[in-house]
């Protein structure tokens, strides 16, 4: 068991540096001027030749996780063009993403299989499961690639290595499948934990939990794992216990939760029903719709963004000079803390 929690230790920690190296790229940029650049010019043009592609990688998946999709685009491909798989990987899904009814666009092929050539796993598992265009023994090729490198990954990474397996042979070996789901968890691969704690989705496809694994998702929840901490909101929600739902947001917080910003937001501003029994207050509303508006773009959830503006305008007017001094005083400690505010997605670990 000691083993398995110093794994976990260690994913944690990686996650934050990960946030942490992405946080230095974002202040390069401010401080260079490029992130004063509108975010719907999409012919904008970055000079990127400081950068090392994982630089431009680190920032670009950032401005992406806050939706500035097109400021990130840049970043992306030319951190792919440099030979950042990764890059490659999530500069060809945000090009999918943008054309959800469609065929997989050329431009996205094109960088899915740079990127799957170059061993990104992901990519490799997004050819060989929708690669229609491909001839049956191309998408074949992909698939024993997947398993192939998933397989030499279990030397550096057996938690996510087992989760791979588990992924593919679900449509083609139950009993395999349900093996290395089983020791994915072992590992404490935290997305093995929660779909093993998984008894439904929604309409929304948000998960709904077995109450009798409530504890395994609060534990990588508490180890930050974001889709965990959603879980737990959803989780209490539906059990009509907002107070440990709000617990649980609040947790999200040190963690960066984007989402979880605006939310809380609306909750300490008094308009959220179901949490009527949470005292206004005004300083933290503030805070957190300070934040929110710092951290987030306009490509994705504009109606959002502009509610939030609205909101912090009209607190704004309420609220003493000595409120704001404390509202800002609660904003530097996330600083001090160094939280990155982001929204994550699948796409996000890649």
């Amino acid at each position: 068991m000691a083993a398995v929690l110093t794994l976990a230790k260690k994913q944690s920690q990686r996650n934050k540096s990960q946030l942490i190296s992405g946080l230095s790229v974002i202040i390069l940029l401010a401080v260079s001027g490029q992130c004063a650049a509108a975010e719907n010019e999409q012919d904008t043009k970055y000079d990127l030749s400081s950068y090392t592609a994982e630089q431009a990688y680190d920032a670009g998946r950032l401005m992406r996780a806050q939706f500035k999709d097109s400021m990130a685009r840049p970043y992306l491909k030319y951190s792919a063009d440099k030979g950042n798989a990764n890059s490659a990987y999530l500069y060809a899904m945000d090009i999918v993403s943008s054309n959800p009814n469609a065929e997989t666009p050329e431009l996205a092929r094109e960088y899915l299989i740079k990127a799957a050539n170059e061993g990104q796993l992901d990519a490799t598992y997004y050819l060989y499961k929708n690669g229609t265009w491909f001839r049956n023994a191309t998408r074949l090729k992909y698939r024993n690639s997947y398993h192939d490198g998933s397989i030499e990954l279990a030397e550096s990474d057996p938690g996510k290595a087992s989760f791979n397996l588990y992924r593919y042979y679900s449509d083609l070996n139950n009993k395999k499948s349900s093996y290395y789901l089983k020791k994915s968890q072992q590992y404490l691969y935290a997305p093995a934990v929660l779909q093993s704690s998984i008894a439904s989705f929604d309409e929304q496809s948000n998960p709904k939990l077995n109450s009798k694994f409530i504890r395994d998702v609060e534990f990588i929840a508490n180890k930050g794992y974001m889709p965990a901490l959603r879980a737990c909101v959803d989780y209490y929600e539906e059990k009509n216990k907002f107070d440990q739902a709000l617990e649980w947001k609040e947790e999200a917080l040190n963690y960066g939760d984007l989402m979880s910003l605006a939310s809380l937001a609306k909750i300490y501003a008094g308009m959220v029903p179901s949490y009527s029994f949470v005292k206004t207050d005004l300083i933290k509303s503030y805070a957190y719709l300070s934040m929110y508006i710092d951290s987030a773009g306009k490509n994705r959830f504009s109606h959002l963004y502009s509610m939030m503006e609205n909101l912090y305008s009209d607190i704004s007017e309420k609220m003493t000079k000595e409120q704001k001094d404390k509202a800002n005083a609660l904003i530097n400690k996330f600083k001090e803390k160094q939280v990155i505010f982001y929204n994550y997605d699948l796409l996000w670990n890649s």
